[in-house]
């Protein structure tokens, strides 16, 4: 009986690990590359990766920190789910000051050249490097939508 036992454990364990056991959901992949703007590197800025449901893509979004025209999800941020994907970009002159231990006095900045600058590609693990043209200079995601909304009956 013990030996039955054993044998019906060992299979079940052998077709979970072979059935891929766990939360069913698939893996992110990691993905890196370069981003410019105008052709130049992007000195600071974050990219996001937002799944594009318009074409059936659904799952998380990732991100990553733009430093010196690279990116790497495995570094700064989380990867992605490959496929359909609209890559929003902002970009800096230079990276943010550091936080001042004094919670209340404002840090200043200069303004994103822009923010939310979006391109439509289907994309996976590896890399893919980004070029955002310079007519992108002033565009705002955030600005654009709310024209957009106020401009709807």
């Amino acid at each position: 009986m013990n030996d039955c036992r054993t044998i019906l454990t060992f299979l079940g364990l052998a077709t979970c690990i072979l059935a891929g056991c766990g939360s069913g959901e698939p893996s992110r992949e990691n993905l890196s590359g370069k981003v410019t703007f105008a052709g130049q590197p992007v000195v600071f800025g974050v990219i996001d990766f937002v799944p594009d449901s318009e074409a059936g893509h659904q799952g998380p979004a990732g991100s990553a920190q733009i430093i010196n025209g690279e990116y790497d999800t495995a570094k700064s941020g989380s990867g992605i789910y490959g496929g359909a994907h609209l890559i929003r970009i902002t970009a800096y002159e230079e990276p943010p000051p550091p936080a001042s231990e004094d919670e209340t006095k404002p840090t200043e900045s200069k303004p994103p050249i822009f923010s939310g600058y979006t391109i439509q590609a289907s994309i996976g693990e590896g890399t893919r490097d980004f070029d955002v043209p310079a007519d992108a200079k002033g565009f705002d995601l955030m600005k654009q939508n709310v024209q957009r909304a106020r401009n709807e009956p």
